[in-house]
């Protein structure tokens, strides 16, 4: 009988071309979805194909990322997330793994998502910093990125920046909550 098993991720995703696969022509481009799926069709020795929360794009890091997919198995939870993490390269991790109901659907069922974007502020930006980090050399001014946070908080019209609107219910999303903090540097 088939199992929807739910991995709990998280990934840095400074190595890849984002996290959905690439459909481009004549080039093979390694995203997170790319190695998830090779590591499970090397642990069920068949093609699985996972359901994800949510996209990325290059080089954007993931903590919480929820995937799902289905299989028949018998092989206990446990060692599903123990096998794929081996099978996994060190910057994929699966932290947990759970049988979930036949309907759940990852991106779906998700209830919300939280972003998070560093700004580093100053002139010249440590090397240790330049992928967990935007770097911004000139003054900014927080009172307008507040105030400008605080236009697009609530449920608005999201279609202008859909590459394709009309494959969409609905681009109307809430931003629950926007926060600007300053931090030294960052």
């Amino acid at each position: 009988m088939k199992k929807n098993i739910l991995f709990d991720i998280e990934y840095d995703g400074t190595n890849y071309f984002g996290f959905q696969i690439q459909n481009k022509k004549g080039k093979r481009e390694i995203t997170v979805q790319y190695q998830l799926q090779k590591a499970l069709n090397k642990l069920f020795k068949k093609d699985i194909r996972i359901i994800y929360a949510s996209r990325t794009d290059r080089g954007v890091h993931a903590k919480g990322q929820i995937v799902n997919f289905q299989v028949s198995t018998s092989i206990p939870l446990e060692n599903i997330k123990k096998a794929l993490n081996s099978f996994l390269p060190p910057d994929i991790k699966v932290n947990k793994v759970k049988e979930v109901s036949k309907e759940f659907h990852s991106r779906f069922n998700a209830k919300s998502k939280i972003y998070r974007y560093i700004i580093f502020n100053e002139e010249d930006m440590p090397v240790f910093y330049r992928n967990y980090c935007m770097h911004y050399s000139k003054a900014l001014n927080l009172k307008k990125i507040i105030s400008v946070a605080k236009i697009i908080t609530g449920e608005k019209d999201f279609s202008l920046f859909a590459k394709n609107a009309s494959q969409y219910k609905s681009c109307v999303r809430c931003v629950k909550k926007i926060s600007v903090k300053s931090k030294g540097k960052f």
